[in-house]
Protein backbone atom coordinates (compact mmCIF):
# COMPACT_ATOMS: atom_id res chain seq x y z
CA UNK A 1 0.00 0.00 0.00
CA UNK A 2 1.29 3.36 -0.99
CA UNK A 3 0.22 6.53 1.32
CA UNK A 4 0.76 10.23 1.24
CA UNK A 5 1.22 12.55 3.78
CA UNK A 6 3.37 15.76 4.45
CA UNK A 7 7.17 15.51 4.78
CA UNK A 8 7.32 17.52 8.18
CA UNK A 9 4.69 14.23 9.63
CA UNK A 10 7.51 11.67 8.88
CA UNK A 11 9.85 13.00 10.85
CA UNK A 12 7.18 13.08 13.81
CA UNK A 13 6.06 9.44 13.43
CA UNK A 14 9.16 8.05 13.42
CA UNK A 15 10.28 9.90 16.26
CA UNK A 16 7.20 8.77 18.30
CA UNK A 17 7.41 5.37 17.46
CA UNK A 18 11.10 5.73 18.49
CA UNK A 19 10.19 7.72 21.80
CA UNK A 20 6.92 5.79 23.06
CA UNK A 21 7.76 2.58 21.78
CA UNK A 22 4.27 2.03 20.14
CA UNK A 23 3.54 1.23 16.40
CA UNK A 24 1.39 3.53 14.69
CA UNK A 25 -1.37 1.27 13.24
CA UNK A 26 -2.65 3.86 10.26
CA UNK A 27 -1.22 7.19 8.97
CA UNK A 28 -1.78 8.94 5.91
CA UNK A 29 -4.09 8.35 2.97
CA UNK A 30 -3.88 4.99 0.78
CA UNK A 31 -3.72 6.29 -2.71
CA UNK A 32 -2.42 3.11 -4.57
CA UNK A 33 -1.72 -0.34 -3.89
CA UNK A 34 0.89 -2.43 -5.70
CA UNK A 35 -0.92 -5.15 -7.52
CA UNK A 36 1.65 -8.25 -8.10
CA UNK A 37 1.44 -10.51 -11.08
CA UNK A 38 3.18 -11.27 -14.11
CA UNK A 39 3.19 -7.91 -14.53
CA UNK A 40 3.22 -5.26 -11.31
CA UNK A 41 0.58 -2.40 -11.70
CA UNK A 42 -0.15 0.51 -9.18
CA UNK A 43 -4.16 0.48 -8.67
CA UNK A 44 -5.25 3.60 -7.54
CA UNK A 45 -7.35 3.65 -4.55
CA UNK A 46 -10.85 5.19 -4.07
CA UNK A 47 -9.43 6.96 -1.00
CA UNK A 48 -7.14 8.96 -3.09
CA UNK A 49 -10.32 10.67 -4.92
CA UNK A 50 -11.56 11.68 -1.66
CA UNK A 51 -8.80 13.04 0.07
CA UNK A 52 -7.15 16.73 -0.82
CA UNK A 53 -3.73 15.44 -1.98
CA UNK A 54 -5.81 14.43 -5.14
CA UNK A 55 -4.68 16.24 -7.99
CA UNK A 56 -7.44 16.62 -10.50
CA UNK A 57 -6.50 15.19 -14.07
CA UNK A 58 -4.06 13.12 -13.06
CA UNK A 59 -5.85 10.41 -13.84
CA UNK A 60 -8.31 10.91 -17.03
CA UNK A 61 -11.47 11.95 -15.79
CA UNK A 62 -15.25 11.19 -17.11
CA UNK A 63 -18.59 12.93 -16.23
CA UNK A 64 -21.49 11.10 -15.69
CA UNK A 65 -25.47 11.97 -14.83
CA UNK A 66 -27.54 11.03 -12.16
CA UNK A 67 -28.60 7.60 -13.66
CA UNK A 68 -24.74 6.14 -14.43
CA UNK A 69 -23.84 7.69 -10.81
CA UNK A 70 -26.30 6.27 -9.30
CA UNK A 71 -25.40 3.02 -11.12
CA UNK A 72 -21.57 3.44 -10.13
CA UNK A 73 -22.36 3.59 -6.63
CA UNK A 74 -24.36 0.42 -6.46
CA UNK A 75 -21.19 -1.16 -8.23
CA UNK A 76 -24.01 -2.09 -11.25
CA UNK A 77 -21.74 -3.33 -14.14
CA UNK A 78 -21.19 0.01 -16.64
CA UNK A 79 -20.15 1.07 -19.67
CA UNK A 80 -18.24 3.70 -20.71
CA UNK A 81 -18.09 5.10 -24.28
CA UNK A 82 -15.69 6.54 -25.66
CA UNK A 83 -13.71 6.65 -22.02
CA UNK A 84 -9.99 5.66 -22.31
CA UNK A 85 -8.99 2.56 -20.79
CA UNK A 86 -7.13 2.11 -17.95
CA UNK A 87 -8.32 3.54 -14.61
CA UNK A 88 -11.13 6.58 -14.90
CA UNK A 89 -11.91 8.78 -12.00
CA UNK A 90 -15.91 9.74 -12.60
CA UNK A 91 -17.20 12.81 -11.70
CA UNK A 92 -20.56 14.03 -11.32
CA UNK A 93 -22.04 16.70 -13.22
CA UNK A 94 -22.69 19.76 -12.73
CA UNK A 95 -19.76 20.43 -10.68
CA UNK A 96 -17.96 17.28 -11.80
CA UNK A 97 -17.26 16.12 -7.86
CA UNK A 98 -14.87 13.05 -8.21
CA UNK A 99 -17.49 10.22 -6.32
CA UNK A 100 -15.84 6.97 -7.76
CA UNK A 101 -12.59 5.28 -10.06
CA UNK A 102 -12.90 2.65 -12.27
CA UNK A 103 -10.54 0.19 -14.69
CA UNK A 104 -12.22 0.84 -18.04
CA UNK A 105 -12.06 -2.49 -20.09
CA UNK A 106 -13.76 -0.83 -23.04
CA UNK A 107 -16.71 -3.63 -23.12
CA UNK A 108 -17.17 -3.02 -19.45
CA UNK A 109 -15.93 -1.49 -16.18
CA UNK A 110 -14.65 -2.90 -13.16
CA UNK A 111 -15.42 -0.33 -10.10
CA UNK A 112 -12.66 0.17 -7.33
CA UNK A 113 -15.36 1.45 -5.12
CA UNK A 114 -15.04 -0.30 -1.58
CA UNK A 115 -18.56 -2.18 -0.57
CA UNK A 116 -18.80 -0.10 2.53
CA UNK A 117 -19.94 2.73 0.90
CA UNK A 118 -21.58 1.32 -2.50
CA UNK A 119 -24.81 2.21 -2.09
CA UNK A 120 -27.39 -1.19 -0.91
CA UNK A 121 -30.64 -0.06 -1.81
CA UNK A 122 -32.25 0.71 -4.97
Amino acid sequence: MLKAFPDEVCAVMQAFETSSGLSIMMSGTAVAEVKAGACQVIQPQYSLIQSEVYRRNSLPEVNVGLDMALSCMRRDPVVLHGAPSGYVVLTFSPAAVPFCIVKNLGNRCNSLLPHSVALRKR
